[in-house]
C-alpha cells in the first residue's frame, strides 16, 4: 500500500514539474497588463517576460507548498514584470514619511 502511494506522490510531483504556466501568464498579462502598460511587446520581450513569470509563479507554489505558513501567496502585478522591473520596486517607501537620517550618539 505505501508503495502505491510513494508512486503517486512521485508521479504527481513530475507532473507538477512539467506544468504549463502559458495559460496562467496570458491570464495575468490579461488582468495585469494594461496596469503596467503591456499591451503590447514583441515576442522576444514577451518570452522573457514568460521565463520570469515563471520564476515567479514557482516561489508562490513553493511558499504556498510550507503548510506552516500562515498565509497564502498569490500571482500579482509584479509576477508579470521583468527582474530589472522587479528591482524598480525595491526600496520604494510606501509609507508617505519622509527617510529620516539616524539618530546621531553623543
Amino acid at each position: 500500500m505505501w508503495r502505491l502511494l510513494l508512486f503517486v506522490a512521485l508521479a504527481c510531483s513530475v507532473a507538477d514539474s512539467k506544468k504549463d504556466y502559458k495559460k496562467d501568464f496570458e491570464d495575468a498579462k490579461k488582468k495585469f497588463g494594461i496596469h503596467n502598460g503591456l499591451q503590447s511587446e514583441s515576442k522576444a520581450a514577451n518570452k522573457k517576460r514568460y521565463k520570469c513569470f515563471k520564476k515567479f509563479s514557482k516561489m508562490v507554489e513553493h511558499i504556498n507548498a510550507d503548510h506552516s505558513a500562515t498565509f497564502l501567496a498569490v500571482n500579482n502585478f509584479m509576477s508579470i514584470l521583468t527582474e530589472e522591473e522587479q528591482k524598480s520596486y525595491m526600496g520604494l517607501n510606501v509609507t508617505g514619511h519622509e527617510v529620516s537620517s539616524p539618530p546621531t550618539l553623543l
